[in-house]
Order: C-alpha cells, then sequence, then structure tokens
C-alpha cells in the first residue's frame, strides 16, 4: 500500500496517540467503519511507548488531564505496547521534514519498519510513505 492508502479489513495496526485517548474517552470522534475494523477479529493492534511518552509529557505541561493512564486502555482492550528501540532511528532519519513532532515522527517510523497502519486523525500523516487509516 502507498501513503495514505486505507487498510484493507483486518492487519496489524497501530494507534497513534489521539486514537488510543479517543478509544477511553469519545469513540464517536472515529470516523463511521474505523471502529469495526478495530474490532474484527483479524485486526492486531498496538499502542507505541512514544504515545505514553507524549501524554506524560502534555500532562506534565498541564496540557491533558493528568489522571488519564494510557495503560488502562492497553487493559481493557488487551493491547500490545510496542516499544520503541534504536531500530527507528535510521527511519526517522530518512522522514521528510512534513510533520516535526517527534512522536508522531517515531509512530511513522514504526508503522514503516513494522509493516503496520497507521490509525490517526492527523491528515498530515498520510503524506508519509506509511499506509494510514483515517480515523476521523
Amino acid at each position: 500500500m502507498g501513503a495514505g492508502q486505507v487498510t484493507p479489513r483486518g492487519g496489524r495496526l497501530l494507534l497513534d496517540t489521539n486514537v488510543a485517548v479517543w478509544l477511553d474517552r469519545d469513540l464517536r470522534r472515529l470516523r463511521g467503519g474505523v471502529l469495526e475494523i478495530l474490532e474484527a477479529d483479524s485486526s492486531e493492534i498496538f499502542i507505541s511507548s512514544a504515545s505514553f511518552w507524549e501524554l506524560a509529557i502534555k500532562q506534565n505541561l498541564g496540557k491533558f488531564d493528568p489522571d488519564f493512564r494510557l495503560e488502562k486502555i492497553l487493559l481493557r482492550y488487551g493491547i500490545p505496547e510496542l516499544s520503541v528501540t534504536s531500530k527507528y532511528a535510521a527511519t526517522i532519519r530518512t522522514l521528510p521534514l512534513i510533520h516535526r513532532d517527534p512522536f508522531d515522527r517515531m509512530l511513522v517510523a514504526q508503522a514503516m519498519v513494522e509493516g503496520m497502519t497507521l490509525v490517526t486523525g492527523d491528515g498530515r500523516l498520510s503524506r508519509y510513505p506509511v499506509s494510514v487509516l483515517r480515523a476521523q
């Protein structure tokens, strides 16, 4: 699949931080059919450890609810955490500067290296050479 294309039903899916939050806070924000894809038996969903860092920083800066815990989402839905390792650094170095957010760039790199589809509400990420499922 090329940049910005929607994944077929199921597959390996990496949730952007915003989508992980919406699973807990506001399912109505998910575009029609996205929740159905996430719930499909053929879907294997992951949340990056980069999302934990992103939320912790936003909470520390007072930009997000300090009581929200992403680990509850992992437990509730049985979603495994995809660890950030050095193997993604080479891919990040090659990414064009379409988006300067380091957390989003890490998610793009992880999805590319792992052959995953990135599920996101951020339309800018579909400009990268990665499979994207627009959640909003």
